[in-house]
């Protein structure tokens, strides 16, 4: 049962990546760029952009 309405409560999420503890997401609905805690959904991190979210990772990833 919570499956289905964790789906439905976030419908509008666009998932662009996946970490090892997070979800990278663009929300349409208010057209924002999150980061969110792997499996809660709680938002982490919000980006003011694509761009910024994208370097975030990287930088993540390359030491």
């Amino acid at each position: 049962m919570k499956f289905g309405m964790m789906w439905k409560k976030i419908k509008n999420i666009f998932f662009l990546g996946d970490g090892n503890i997070s979800w990278y997401v663009w929300d349409s609905e208010i057209d924002e760029f999150q980061e969110l805690d792997k499996p809660s959904g709680e938002v982490y991190e919000v980006y003011d952009n694509l761009n910024d979210m994208l370097i975030a990772i990287l930088e993540m990833a390359i030491p």
